[in-house]
Parts: C-alpha cells; structure tokens; sequence
C-alpha cells in the first residue's frame, strides 16, 4: 500500500519572492530553479507583488517580514483575505522571531531565518505543499486541537513522541525497502537521544548530515511515517520530553522558560506557540490545573 504523501508535490507550483533586496531575490531564484521549480515571480514590494498576484495566484508566497511602506502581518492578512488559498512562508531575521510566530498564529504556513539555507528553503517549501495536498484530498481537519484539561492528559497526547514511542511512530509504511526501515530506526534512536533533541538550533540538514543522507531523502522518511514535517515532529518531542519532566518534578525549580531551553526551544514565543498548537492552550492555563 502506498504512502498518501507519496510524489503529491505539484509539479510546477508557482511561487511570489518578495524582497526589496535585489540580490536576495536573485539567490533565490537560482536556488529554486536549480532544484525543480520553474514558475517564479519577483517582487520587491508589496504593492507590486499584489499586482503579480491580481494576476496570477501563486500556490506559495515568500515574503520578507520587513518590506517598505507596509508590515509583514498587515501584508499577510491582506494576503490572506484576497488570496486565502495561496501558503505563506515568511523570511525574518533571528530578531524578528517574535514577529514571525506571530505572522503563524495569523495564519502563514511557515518561516524561515535569514541568511537563508537552501535546504531549509527547499524542505519547508516542500512540506507546506505536501500538508496542504494532504488536507485537501485526506480531509484532514485544520480545525484548533481540542483543548487538553491538564497536564497528564497532554502527556497522554504526546505519549508517542517519547523515547519509547518513536520507534512506532516513525514506523515506515508497509512498501518501505529495507534501507527506508533502517534510515527509520536511526531517526528515532537520533531523536529520543536529549543531545540530540534539545539541541537549540537543530535543523533537518545537520540531522541528514550525522545520519549520513539528505535532506530530501530524510524529509520524506518522516512524512511518509509521522504525517508531518521536521519542525512540527521535532515540537513534539521536545514537548513530550517538557512534560515529562514537569511532571517528574526533575525541573520543578524552572520557569516555564527555562524548561522550554531546557528541551532545546530557544524562544519563549516558539516554545507557547509549539504548546498551543498541541494542547489548544496557553502553558501557564495548563500548568495551572496540574
């Protein structure tokens, strides 16, 4: 039996560049025409990308978080009311951090730090197009989680993200050769290793690298068995891990804070927006029900 996320990449999606630095979109360009994607429209402001897309709606949009005479989150919810059906990623700089998470609760798909690495540019356009294939031909709900009353029920949640749980959940499907089951089993003896996992600043290619193959391959692996990309699995686990702690009373001296970079968040508003999105609540309302 097939994957559902077996080749449903489009084949030629057409993707918006905004940035108003011109050698910046110059290097994206090359790097999305050298790995596949053909259709691509530049813009270096707003106003001009909106006319591109007045004309022709792309299915992903990446755009600079600062732009010139308008804010990335006014331009993304302008994004969002003309052309709801088009994905959003948006480019901040390690400062700018705060303002992306926000941009993801108003409703982009994605972000990425500057500079900008190729393979994480790549993967994450990848993925934002396979999550969107899935949701519209699986019918997967894009509705809030339902809200967890406690800590020991999120716990229950996340169970599988756990060390002992990853071998199951990152369980190849049935028509996996035996290089894809192996590749397979190392991720999860990888990612339920603290050293691995809480590291800040763990990226899909740095765990490629130490496992000895590439990003693509790696990629597909984990959509393939978890139905999710890199950084939604990695959120997980590193929640789980948050959890389980919390509820040990190992880190019982820690802010809320200093158990998120205990378990490798390095920002605070990752580490809220990561828990939301699982539990369908803030930490402090979950934390205060323990």
């Amino acid at each position: 039996m097939s994957s559902a996320r077996d080749n449903i990449v489009p084949r030629s999606p057409r993707l918006c560049l905004i940035d108003d630095e011109p050698a910046a979109l110059r290097a994206m360009e090359f790097v999305l025409r050298t790995n596949g994607f053909t259709w691509l429209y530049a813009a270096q402001s707003w106003s001009e990308a909106s006319n591109i897309l007045h004309h022709t709606p792309c299915e992903v949009v990446l755009m600079d978080i600062n732009m010139p005479g308008i804010n990335g989150i006014d331009a993304l919810l302008e994004l969002r009311e003309h052309w709801p059906d088009s994905l959003t990623i948006m480019m901040t700089g390690v400062s700018e951090l705060k303002t992306a998470v926000l941009a993801m609760k108003r409703g982009a798909a994605d972000y990425l730090t500057k500079p900008l690495n190729r393979d994480e540019l790549i993967h994450t356009i990848n993925s934002v197009l396979i999550d969107k294939v899935m949701s519209d031909e699986l019918g997967m709900s894009t509705a809030p989680p339902r809200p967890s009353q406690n800590l020991r029920e999120l716990q229950q949640r996340l169970s599988p993200f756990l060390p002992h749980g990853l071998p199951e959940t990152l369980q190849p499907s049935e028509n996996t050769n035996a290089t894809q089951t192996e590749l397979s089993q190392q991720l999860a003896a990888y990612l339920a290793d603290p050293a691995n996992y809480a590291r800040q600043g763990l990226t899909l290619q740095q765990v490629a690298q130490e496992l000895g193959t590439n990003t693509s391959y790696l990629s597909r692996i984990i959509n393939q068995s978890a139905n999710m990309n890199f950084r939604a699995l990695l959120n997980r686990i590193r929640l789980a891990a948050a959890l389980q702690a919390a509820l040990s009373g190992a880190l019982k001296d820690l802010t809320l804070e200093g158990l998120a970079h205990s378990v490798g968040f390095r920002q605070r508003t990752t580490f809220y927006a990561a828990f939301r999105a699982v539990a369908g609540r803030t930490p402090q309302e979950i934390f205060s029900h323990t």
